[in-house]
């Protein structure tokens, strides 16, 4: 039953990719200015980012699965209505409904995910969650363009999508099933618990979790500056291989599946992790390696070079959303407001670093400068965790 509960990010991620790369390839067929397909993802990434930052206010591990359930009829209606109404422009109606029920689902999984484990606070229980959690959602991420693209490839460029969309409708009608599953299962555990949502309620804590500092802080200042690279680089990838290195399509979509795939493996990678994440050692090997992807990227045109920097940043990128999900998780009452505050991130990131890096790219008339730009916001991550954890650290000392 864990397993099947744990696919479920994988599927949801799919569907994401799905609908964002149909809606974006659907919007430039048709001829629309770039700052029009541009605007799919970014209206997207609004209403995540804006359910987010409210779930994360009112979410409990006992209405978590409500919400999902919600979350998931919104995007139900949602991608009926995108499959329904052919108009390219009908999508922006149907797009902000996409995001909230994708910003409902991991917004809530996140709540409940640690009930999957046997000691729901412990480090290595937490630590292992979240690694599964990460090779799930980015597994998802990476296949969904690859499936829309093969699916929408049978077809006919004209109603190719639609299929692709009817396959989205279907997992949907799964994952609820899932999910209903799930809500039995939440109940037992939170009864075999003694759980309630009274605010007197004390959770059991680990002394060993006890002696080391709430990160959130500092990883909330890593997740900005991070979330601004992988957002900049889904945009930037495609256009300077296509307008700079008329590099193949198949090429392109290999590059940017292996991130995420490396990513995915990246975070699973995490699954034994005790200590390591309240230190700066391991991001800061990430985030080198992902320095080194930017240069590359920058300075080579190489396809083979372009793989080698693909697995780098995909290493980066599952370092930091190892962290940046386990300092939300790892907090025994502050969980729901902490994976909100991640979610926003993502949204309001996905929303403003891929036109802000445009602009600046042509501003500064050179294609590269958007790579410049997430090596020196990678380095800004890694000096911002070390500030707020160290920052973190002295106040914990006296505790001890």
């Amino acid at each position: 039953m864990r397993v099947l509960f744990n696919l479920l990010p994988c599927l949801v991620n799919i569907i994401t990719g799905l609908f964002m790369f149909i809606s974006a390839k659907r919007m430039a067929d048709s001829g629309a200015s770039s700052f029009m397909v541009g605007a799919t993802m970014a209206v997207w990434a609004f209403f995540y980012a804006s359910t987010a930052f409210i779930l994360g206010r009112i979410l409990t591990k006992r209405n978590a699965v409500m919400v999902l359930l919600a979350g998931q009829g919104v995007l139900l209606i949602a991608l009926l209505g995108l499959v329904l109404m052919p108009s390219v422009t009908a999508q922006y109606f149907w797009l902000p409904g996409t995001g909230i029920g994708t910003a409902a689902f991991f917004t809530s999984f996140q709540v409940v995910v640690k009930l999957f484990g046997k000691a729901e606070y412990e480090l290595e229980s937490v630590s292992k969650n979240v690694a599964v959690y990460t090779l799930s959602w980015s597994f998802g991420i990476a296949s969904g363009p690859m499936i829309a693209m093969f699916v929408w490839g049978l077809f006919s460029p004209e109603e190719g999508w639609r299929y692709c969309y009817f396959i989205t409708i279907g997992m949907v009608l799964f994952i609820t099933v899932c999910l209903l599953l799930m809500n039995g299962f939440v109940k037992r555990r939170l009864a075999e618990l003694g759980e309630t949502d009274e605010p007197t309620a004390a959770p059991e804590i680990p002394p060993e979790q006890k002696a080391l500092p709430d990160l959130i802080i500092a990883s909330w200042s890593m997740a900005i500056f991070s979330g601004c690279v992988v957002a900049m680089m889904r945009t930037q990838l495609p256009d300077y291989c296509t307008k700079v290195l008329q590099m193949e399509t198949w090429k392109q979509s290999a590059v940017l599946a292996l991130i995420s795939y490396a990513q995915a493996f990246a975070g699973l990678a995490c699954w034994k992790a005790r200590r390591w994440q309240y230190r700066p050692a391991v991001l800061g090997a990430a985030a080198l390696g992902g320095i080194i992807a930017m240069l590359i990227f920058s300075f080579s045109g190489n396809f083979h070079a372009y793989l080698l920097a693909a697995v780098l940043l995909g290493i980066f990128y599952g370092v930091f959303y190892f962290m940046s999900t386990f300092h939300a998780l790892i907090n025994p009452v502050k969980t729901a407001r902490y994976a909100g505050g991640n979610e926003t991130i993502v949204g309001f990131t996905a929303m403003l670093a891929p036109i802000a890096g445009g602009v600046l790219a042509m501003r500064s008339g050179d294609m590269r400068f958007p790579f410049w730009l997430g090596a020196a916001f990678m380095l800004l991550a890694l000096v911002s965790f070390v500030f707020f954890s160290t920052r973190a650290w002295k106040k914990q000392r006296p505790a001890d």
